[in-house]
């Protein structure tokens, strides 16, 4: 059945040629249709049709006029019989027309997966909106994840080459030299800062750079850390019996300011900011803090109340590590051990080293480490400064699975040896670099990752 409009002009279809006309030619057409057997007219041209009124057919098949139709159902009527030409038609319109659909379905599918990517990619950057007001700024939270420096299966080049300071271990106050750096952080253009404590300052050194650039210059820098939007360093200094936090534009312009100020803490060899509070690793006193930078006030978040080897204190921390989870990981450096605090407990787990604190060479021992950094599936790297070497610990393993760096108990010049390792971090490609404290360089080891 096929619904046909109630105003159509073409009430009625000739039972010969199966073609409708006009309600006032009806008459005339039945009686000479060119398809009538008995017709004398061939071909027949029916005349321009001139329309009647147009009835309003109600439900019950009659006109406003309240006269009935003729034979009209009264909404739909039999689909008429076709012939074969125009069957064939109907088919080649239908298949055209899916084929449409689907291109056409196509084509909007590729659209929204194309506005879907550029979406995820714009996610996060920050925008200006100029405005005849002045310019009204729109920002996301935005992350910087840098890529896992590792998969199980990656390697390092144990012999490293020498990216600031002499390869020589000759120390001076020249540009191309440094005297006991301590500290170092990379940013994501690879541009490596390093705290050169007794040349007091911080230094600046980028990519294959033969020399460094001073950004600060200050009596015994010693920690050094990066703010979240890579648009600041936070730095610890010690001078005149002052210790306290600043904090600097990244290139050095500006005036500093003070975070942390002096009577707070005692040396301080490692911080890290996170969501803009700082974690301080206060060497003397035996813990780590946490400072509120909003409201100038702290909380201990590990160790305390003295020294000890139980799992409630630390004894002289030199490095922390904050993960994602605000867990901290201490770098207990006179229990030779490194400990797991948990954000919100009061004791400390040990993950590495001996458990009754006692400094070793072996697999499972430390000596006096100074750094750790953990990676996303929570391998350690260790900095083992008494043993001169660098440690990869797996998670929950009881001892580490590798020497990635110098040899146990021997510390030297050569590209494989260290001495005193203080600092270590990845650059963006998973490069380890590390500060070789007493031989008065960085050096960087190249990963491998072609197993992976």
């Amino acid at each position: 059945m096929m619904n046909i409009p109630t105003t159509s002009l073409y009430e009625f279809e000739c039972i010969y040629c199966h073609q409708k006309y006009p309600t006032a030619h009806f008459d005339t057409h039945e009686e000479n249709c060119p398809d009538r057997p008995d017709s004398s007219f061939y071909p027949y041209q029916p005349p321009t049709p001139t329309a009647p009124p147009i009835p309003d057919i109600l439900a019950n098949g009659s006109s406003n006029q309240g006269k009935p139709s003729r034979d009209v159902p009264p909404m739909t009527i039999e689909d008429p019989p076709k012939k074969e030409n125009e069957t064939n038609g109907c088919l080649q319109w239908i298949t055209n027309n899916k084929k449409r659909v689907i291109i056409v379905t196509a084509v909007i599918m590729a659209i929204l997966i194309i506005t879907g990517v550029a979406v995820g990619v714009t996610v996060g950057r920050k925008s200006n909106i100029s405005t005849d007001d002045g310019t009204t700024e729109l920002s996301t939270t935005t992350t910087t994840k840098r890529p896992d420096p590792e998969c199980l299966l990656s390697t390092w080049n144990d012999n490293g080459t020498t990216i600031a300071g002499s390869e020589d271990g000759v120390h001076g106050d020249s540009l191309n030299l440094l005297y006991k750096p301590r500290d170092l952080l990379i940013d994501n253009n690879n541009d490596i800062y390093i705290s050169d404590t007794l040349n007091s300052r911080l230094i600046r050194y980028t990519s294959n750079a033969a020399e460094g650039y001073p950004i600060l210059n200050r009596l015994s820098i010693r920690g050094i850390a990066l703010s979240a939007d890579e648009q600041a360093i936070y730095l610890s200094t010690f001078a005149f019996h002052i210790e306290r936090v600043e904090r600097i534009n990244k290139n050095g312009s500006g005036v500093s300011t003070v975070i942390v100020p002096t009577e707070v803490f005692s040396v301080c060899y490692s911080l890290v900011v996170r969501l803009e509070n700082t974690y301080i690793c206060d060497t003397n006193n035996n813990r780590v803090i946490l400072w509120f930078n909003a409201n100038s006030s702290f909380d201990v978040v590990a160790g305390g109340n003295g020294f000890g080897t139980d799992s409630e204190h630390l004894q002289a921390p030199e490095g922390i590590f904050v993960d994602d989870d605000l867990n901290i990981y201490v770098a207990d450096t006179r229990n030779h051990r490194i400990q797991l605090w948990k954000k919100g407990t009061s004791r400390g787990i040990t993950v590495a080293g001996n458990p009754l604190s006692l400094a070793g060479s072996g697999l499972g021992e430390l000596s006096s480490p100074r750094a750790v950094i953990i990676d996303s599936r929570g391998t350690m790297f260790i900095a083992d400064a008494g043993n001169h070497r660098i440690l990869q610990w797996f998670k929950d393993e009881i001892q580490a699975r590798s020497i990635l760096v110098g040899s146990t108990g021997t510390f030297g010049l050569n590209p494989n040896q260290l001495n005193n390792p203080t600092s270590l971090k990845f650059d963006t490609k998973g490069n380890l670099v590390v500060v070789d404290s007493d031989n008065n360089r960085v050096q960087k080891y190249l990963v491998d990752n072609s197993q992976c």
